[in-house]
């Protein structure tokens, strides 16, 4: 973010950054980056030293009461970046199956295939997709494999989310995979 002139930070739309997961140079073109690029620039240019972890890219939109959310690497971003994954890919409710008034949600997790690290996910459903999301982001900014989200302890109440939440459902079907 730091330029080639002196105490001159480029953040937000104009600027690249770098992906978290890779590594490599890439442009965020969201808000979320944008000001979390600029409270970085604003404490380095007031004399404090802190640095910007990389972009993620966690975005969500609700279209006709559809909310579809994404963060991290797609198959696609994977492909480029050449790196392999595994999904878990489940379709599930944001509540119990014997509990009326759950919603139904499609979710992926995606894993890189040589060490178990959560790398994306993506939702789509009518409620609960950025919720959801933000747990996925932060799991990949901590590091965390399959077996971590698999042994992630939600809360439960049958009238707002189930024992078994979506996201440990798509871990444990993609720890399957990786034989962890």
């Amino acid at each position: 973010m730091l330029t080639n002139l002196p105490d001159v930070y480029a953040v937000g739309d104009c600027a690249e950054g770098t992906e978290f997961i890779t590594g490599k140079p890439m442009t965020g073109g969201l808000g979320t980056i944008a000001v979390r690029q600029a409270r970085v620039a604003g404490i380095n240019a007031a004399g404090g030293d802190v640095r910007f972890p990389g972009i993620i890219g966690a975005k969500v939109t609700k279209l006709f009461g559809l909310e579809i959310a994404s963060t991290g690497l797609t198959d696609d971003l994977a492909k480029r970046f050449e790196i392999p994954v595994v999904k878990g890919s489940i379709k599930g409710s944001t509540k119990p199956h014997y509990y009326t008034g759950g919603k139904d949600l499609k979710l992926k997790t995606y894993y890189n295939k040589e060490t178990g690290k959560l790398v994306g996910g993506q939702l789509v459903g009518l409620e609960d997709a950025a919720m959801r999301l933000n747990v996925i982001t932060l799991g990949i900014q901590h590091n965390i494999d399959a077996k971590d989200l698999f042994d992630f302890e939600n809360c439960y109440a049958p009238a707002i989310c189930d024992t078994w939440d979506p996201l440990v459902q798509s871990a444990d079907a993609a720890r399957r995979r990786l034989k962890i």
